[in-house]
């Protein structure tokens, strides 16, 4: 062999121009309008949606509730309701119970003003 074939490969002649995009019909243009004011329309559902649960919920940090579509928030919103769960029982573990309210008094025992004194002295 006196020629390597894969040094002969010849540079092409001229470049391909790309393929035209076809022209939009005319009712092109009224279904994207149709599309985009239907996507304008989900967002915006979804925002007052969002505010709906953020106001029925207060406790549900609002960071952790958003999504792009009606799933993702709905299981966004079930994650934030599930830590927000942990979080109360970790806290309810950690802190003790304190009884609400003043402490219960003592029905007045009988006594004597000689019996008073003498129990007055003894809790010293």
């Amino acid at each position: 062999m006196d020629h390597d074939p894969l040094f002969e490969i010849e540079p092409a002649a001229a470049e391909i121009p790309p393929a035209p995009e076809p022209d939009p019909e005319p009712g092109d243009d009224m279904l994207q309008a149709a599309l985009d004011d239907s996507a304008a329309r989900e967002q915006a559902l979804l925002a007052r949606l969002r505010d709906a649960i953020l106001a029925s919920d207060p406790a549900l940090p609002p960071d952790l509730v958003h999504g792009a579509t009606l799933e993702e928030l709905e299981a966004n919103t079930a994650l934030a309701r599930a830590a927000v769960r942990r979080i109360r029982a970790a806290l309810a573990v950690e802190a003790p119970a304190v009884p609400a309210g003043a402490p219960g008094r003592a029905a007045p025992v009988a006594a004597s003003p000689w019996e008073k004194i003498r129990a007055g002295i003894a809790r010293l």
